[in-house]
């Protein structure tokens, strides 16, 4: 840490926290009139600093926002208020007096789905709802990210589309699957299963015809397993030779590609460099340009290799890997070929943004407020530095929260209550919300949604038997083997020929 640290003071090591703090002080410096902000959240050390300075120079003035639905926001504040002073009943009864009628109903509804697909089919249904009234502008704010992806193959079955904006990492793409192949022919000696995982990706030999390809990948996997070639590309390329000679040009330029990522430490831009290479070597970079993740994973690349171009220290294959991984995972994919109204964001993605109508998906405890992240950086720490901590960031969500119930009409609000058999309780927040909301009209906002019945079981029809194969005049000893011990199995494979590709 501490070279790290030196590094950065002197610059061999681009700082982005740095480089931020200058821009805000030239800004300030130069700072040309007053300023306005309009709902910032809770601020930085360096944020106010910089506010500190420019107020030095113009006046900062902050706008107001007002929520579209105020008695809403009383409401909120009232059943989340710090104070411990006054309780919870005498707070509800002071409102109920103050308001006849709940301002969350009928357009709040708290959802619980017994399971992951029942919570997705009931924001879907609710979606379908919204559209069909003629409410377009939707959120579907994401605080979990499986029911989100559930949710969008639900309502893009029904040619519903959502603009993703929180995206993706690149790490779970189809595109990266490639990367991952290639890495791991470098390191096991082009294992037979890496290898036709590979030849099987649609990202790579774009410059060929994909029937042909296919089929001579088909040739090298029967190769494969006649011959029980484990690993090996010279092996491969041998048994190709003899049975499948189509694929030759392939393994000769997937040879190519692992040239140029082999060999000892390299510089990171080396690396980069050469993992292009290897990728135009296999084809990779057309069917990459085709492909909406594939350009942004190649525009990450090419990025990175300009960024680290000026380092000089030298790596391992192992440890650029390993950067790059995690590169990867901070990166972000963001589907910019759909356009539609109904979004898919984040908490914070929603603020100060007119909506009419949103879902929340997976306000559970566990999502909200998000667990703390343990590590050196703990709360104690964090504070010495000025970072915020983790009591602040739950401040801010929770205000994110009441901004969001307080600005949007109408809000389904839903969570699983098991998650793999274990209970999934909602998120203490709306717990309260809900218990405040009941002592102070009586009404309970928390809705259970009842579980699916199973499919009835259809009844019971007179098999169709198939008209079975002649004996074979010979068997092997393991299909006489198999006779012996599950006549089944040898009627299946052996008289209805239904046996599988054997195995390496």
């Amino acid at each position: 840490v501490l070279e790290l640290w030196q590094a950065m003071q002197q610059g061999r090591v681009n700082d982005p926290v740095r480089d931020r703090a200058q821009r805000l002080a030239l800004a300030a410096r130069d700072a040309p009139g007053p300023l306005y902000t309009l709902g910032l959240p809770r601020l930085s050390r360096l944020e106010e600093g910089f506010l500190a300075q420019w107020a030095t120079r113009h006046p900062v003035r902050q706008l107001p926002w007002l929520p579209a639905l105020p008695e809403r926001r009383v409401l909120l504040d009232a059943a989340w208020q710090p104070d411990t002073q006054v309780s919870m009943r005498e707070r509800a009864a002071a409102l109920r007096q103050r308001l006849c009628a709940s301002p969350m109903q009928p357009d709040l509804r708290l959802l619980e789905a017994p399971d992951l697909e029942a919570q997705a089919q009931a924001a879907a249904s609710q979606v379908r709802q919204w559209v069909a009234q003629g409410h377009a502008r939707i959120a579907l704010v994401t605080l979990d990210r499986m029911a989100a992806r559930r949710l969008r193959a639900l309502l893009e079955r029904d040619r519903i589309l959502i603009e993703d904006e929180t995206g993706w990492t690149f790490a779970t793409t189809a595109v990266a699957h490639v990367l991952d192949r290639l890495f791991a022919l470098l390191q096991d000696d082009c294992y037979h299963r890496d290898l036709l995982d590979l030849f099987k990706s649609p990202f790579i030999f774009a410059d060929l015809e994909s029937d042909c390809r296919l089929s001579a990948v088909a040739k090298l996997e029967r190769a494969i397993a006649n011959e029980g070639l484990v690993s090996g590309l010279s092996q491969f390329m041998a048994s190709a030779q003899k049975s499948a000679p189509a694929a030759l040009p392939m393994l000769a330029r997937l040879e190519a590609a692992r040239a140029r990522l082999s060999g000892h430490r390299r510089t990171l831009g080396q690396w980069q460099q050469a993992l292009l290479a290897a990728l135009a070597d296999l084809g990779a970079d057309q069917a990459f340009a085709a492909d909406v993740a594939g350009r942004q994973l190649l525009r990450l690349l090419q990025t990175l290799s300009v960024q680290v171009a000026a380092h000089p220290g030298r790596y391992a294959f192992a440890a650029w890997r390993e950067w790059l991984a995690l590169q990867m995972d901070q990166g972000t994919f963001r589907d910019d070929g759909i356009e539609s109204p109904i979004r898919l964001v984040s908490p914070a993605g929603a603020r100060l943004r007119d909506f009419d109508a949103a879902v929340l998906l997976g306000a559970d405890a566990a999502h909200l407020p998000p667990a703390s992240v343990g590590g050196v950086f703990n709360d104690r720490i964090r504070a010495d530095l000025g970072l915020p901590e983790t009591a602040h960031k739950h401040t801010e969500l929770r205000s994110t929260l009441s901004d969001i119930l307080s600005h949007i009409p109408r809000v389904l609000v839903t969570w699983q209550s098991s998650m793999e058999g274990d209970p999934n309780p909602v998120s203490p927040w709306l717990e309260v919300l809900d218990g405040f909301h009941r002592l102070a009209w009586g009404v309970c906002l928390k809705q259970t949604m009842p579980a699916t019945p199973a499919a009835p079981t259809p009844p019971a029809s007179p098999p169709t038997w198939p008209v079975p194969m002649r004996l074979p005049a010979r068997i092997s000893a393991s299909a006489w083997q198999s006779l012996v011990a599950c006549p089944y199995r040898f009627y299946a494979r052996h008289i209805l020929m239904l046996a599988e590709e054997e195995a390496v």
